[in-house]
C-alpha cells in the first residue's frame, strides 16, 4: 500500500484515490452493470429456457484486517473490520457478506497470502475466491494511529493545535482477474487535548472509546466506497467441477440462481505479468453454454446446452439471449 500520495482534503477527513494500473483489464473483458435495490431476480422464459433480467447478488469476502501500529494489543483493527461489514450490509443488502466468524469462513481469507515482497498475493488470492464462488474480496489495514501539531487559524490568528490522526488503507480485489477495482488510503483528524496528544505521542494510546468513535466514521466512508466499487463489477460465477455429463458451479439460490437459467462459459484467459510480480488473468472468449438443472443454497448443477472447453475454474457470465 502506497502512502507517499496522501492530499489533506480538509482539517477532519482527506481520501486519496489510487490509480489502478490494471483498470483496462477490466474494461475490455467485462461490461458494468448497475446494482438494483429490488433483492428480486426476474426471469423471462424464451424457447424453453429462464434468461436474465435482473441482478445476480454478489458474494464478497472480507479478509482480516492487518493491524500495523504500536496499539495491536487493543484489537482496534477487528473493531474496524466489523464496523465495515456492519456498513456494507446496511448500505448493500445486493451483496452477499462473507466474513471472520462465519461458519463457512474460509482460512485463506482469514490470512490472506503474500508474496516474498510482503505484498499480497492478488492471484492466489483471487483464485481462492473464485473456488469459493466470490465475486471480489476486500483486504485492508489499520496503518498509522498517530498525534501531530498544526497551525490552524486565518493570517495572524493562527494557533497551534494538538489532533489525533488516524490512516486506515483498504483494497478491493476482483477475484475474475485479480485486478484491484479499489485502492485508497482514508485519514481521519480529531482534536484532542494536551494530556491526550503527549499519550499519543509516547504510544500509549488514551481512551479506546476516542478512537473507536473515530474508526466507526471512517468504517461507514470506506463501507459506501466498497459498496461502490463492487457495484460497478459485473457479476461471474465459476465451475467448480465437471463430471462426465455434470457440471456443477459455486453459486446457488442465495444468490439468486433458478432451475432453467442459462450461462455463457468463458475459457480461462492468458495470465499476465504485472509490475512488482503480481499476476492478473484476462478473460478468455466465450466458450459455450450450461443450463442449470437443480439448486441448492451454495451451489448449481448444470449440464451442457453447446460448446466445449467446459473446464473448472472457467468463469460464467448470465446469458440475456
Amino acid at each position: 500500500m502506497n502512502f507517499e500520495k496522501i492530499r489533506l482534503l480538509n482539517p477532519r477527513i482527506c481520501t486519496v484515490n489510487v490509480l489502478l494500473t490494471v483498470s483496462l483489464l477490466i474494461a475490455s473483458s467485462t461490461g458494468c452493470t448497475g446494482v438494483s435495490n429490488s433483492n428480486k431476480t426476474a426471469t423471462e422464459m424464451a424457447g424453453g429456457f429462464e434468461f436474465f433480467k435482473g441482478n445476480l447478488k454478489k458474494r464478497v469476502g472480507v479478509a482480516s484486517f492487518e493491524n500495523k501500529t504500536l496499539a495491536e494489543g487493543q484489537r482496534f483493527e477487528l473493531f474496524l473490520q466489523t464496523n465495515l461489514s456492519q456498513t456494507i450490509q446496511k448500505d448493500c443488502p445486493e451483496i452477499i457478506l462473507e466474513t471472520p466468524g462465519d461458519a463457512k469462513y474460509q482460512n485463506i481469507l482469514g490470512t490472506p497470502p503474500k508474496m516474498g515482497t510482503g505484498w499480497i498475493d492478488s492471484f492466489a488470492l483471487s483464485m481462492a475466491g473464485r473456488e469459493l464462488g466470490l465475486n471480489a474480496i476486500v483486504t485492508g489495514a489499520l496503518a498509522d494511529i498517530s498525534g501531530i501539531k498544526e497551525k490552524r487559524g486565518i493570517l495572524w490568528f493562527k494557533n497551534s493545535r494538538n489532533f489525533l490522526q488516524i490512516q486506515i488503507a483498504v483494497e478491493v480485489y476482483d477475484t475474475e482477474t485479480g485486478a484491484k477495482i479499489l485502492d485508497e488510503v482514508l485519514i481521519h483528524q480529531t482534536e484532542v487535548d494536551e494530556s491526550d496528544f503527549q499519550l499519543i505521542q509516547s504510544k500509549n494510546i488514551p481512551r479506546m472509546s476516542l478512537i473507536n468513535d473515530e474508526i466507526v466514521d471512517i468504517a461507514t466512508e470506506m463501507g459506501e466506497k466498497v459498496c461502490d466499487a463492487v457495484a460497478d463489477l459485473a457479476w461471474s460465477g465459476y465451475i467448480s467441477s465437471v463430471n462426465g455429463e455434470k457440471i456443477v458451479i459455486s453459486s446457488g439460490s442465495n444468490i439468486g440462481v433458478m432451475p432453467g437459467n442459462v450461462f455463457e462459459v468463458r475459457a480461462i484467459g492468458k495470465i499476465i505479468k504485472g509490475i512488482n510480480g503480481h499476476h492478473f488473468v484476462m478473460t478468455g472468449k466465450k466458450t459455450g453454454k450450461i443450463q442449470i438443472v437443480s439448486v441448492y443454497p451454495d451451489r448449481s448443477e448444470a449440464v451442457l446446452l453447446s460448446g466445449n472447453e467446459i473446464r473448472v475454474g472457467s468463469p460464467i457470465r448470465r446469458s440475456n439471449k
